[in-house]
């Protein structure tokens, strides 16, 4: 009769131990899918090509960013598969995001599971113009901008993507500005806060696909309720632009477009039986910023 009370403990022990390890199991798979609490990483798309801009914003085209699987362009339509990463051109900042704001001020995050990702960008045609394997850091937030690559002047238009990881957490008091730069052709760009009476202070020099850290800045450094910047490229060029006084908020000045007359080729139609047809662009001296809303 011992013997058999000794077989029942060990029974009762190992099936104890059997349903710890399923309830731990369960926990873990229950937990959500947020980049707090798991080794998943969030990303968010924005369109920063002039390019495509350009070429097809009279069109309001659509491009898609497939996510480690090319999904072929007649599934989306039809519905028969989920439609990647979207981004609209040709109606306004918003719709060449991704995920869209649905009016929040604020930039959405996408998630993924953790590791290496290849990202494939297209055209309006679903045809593949950006192949890349991008690297993020575990639990973390990153902002993916789609930017014009270098290429001479008069080649088919090459493409480049900027991962800039974001933080998700402000200065009390204060506001955050960091700058990106997006432009290929423009070379390196000074940022200097412009004060009140005149002077400027360097905040930053960067070169193509280049970005800054955040920079904190009070109220004392604000000009009529702004924080005013000059940014000037090596051959002379000027650009005034601003940022807020939001204290606990931070922001990206998106660097775009060219500094000189570019001329690119892109696919604009396809023949009866399929085949791309490239035509030549003209794209516009432009050299601009604008202004997101991170956090």
């Amino acid at each position: 009769m011992v013997t058999d009370n000794k077989k029942y403990n060990r029974m009762l022990a190992a099936l104890t131990i059997a349903i710890s390890f399923l309830f731990a199991a369960c926990s873990k798979e229950t937990q959500p899918v947020l980049p707090e609490n798991t080794p998943d990483v969030a990303f968010n798309y924005f369109l920063a090509s002039e390019a495509m801009i350009q070429a097809y914003g009279p069109t309001r085209g659509r491009i898609y960013i497939h996510v480690d699987n090319y999904v072929d362009y007649q599934k989306i339509l039809s519905g028969t598969a989920a439609s990647p990463p979207t981004l609209s051109i040709g109606y306004n900042n918003t719709s060449m995001e991704y995920p869209w704001r649905r009016g929040t001020e604020v930039i959405n995050y996408e998630r993924y599971r953790a590791g290496d990702h290849r990202f494939f960008l297209t055209d309006v045609f679903n045809n593949v113009v950006l192949d890349t394997i991008i690297s993020s850091t575990p639990a973390s937030f990153n902002c993916l901008y789609l930017a014009d690559g270098i290429a001479i002047n008069g080649a088919e238009a090459q493409y480049k993507i900027v991962l800039l990881p974001e933080e998700r957490s402000a200065v009390e008091g204060k506001t955050q500005v960091r700058f990106v730069h997006l432009s290929p052709d423009a070379g390196k760009i000074s940022c200097k806060l412009k004060r009140s009476d005149g002077s400027t202070t360097d905040v930053t020099t960067l070169g193509f696909g280049e970005a800054s850290s955040y920079v904190a800045f009070d109220s004392t450094q604000t000009t009529e309720g702004l924080f005013r910047f000059v940014l000037n490229t090596t051959d002379g060029y000027e650009i005034a632009t601003g940022a807020p006084n939001s204290a606990g908020h931070n922001y990206v000045v998106m660097i775009t477009g060219f500094r000189n007359t570019q001329q690119r080729q892109v696919a604009t139609d396809k023949s009866a039986d399929g085949a791309l047809i490239y035509k030549t662009i003209t794209i516009n001296p432009g050299l601009k910023t604008e202004l997101r809303s991170t956090y």
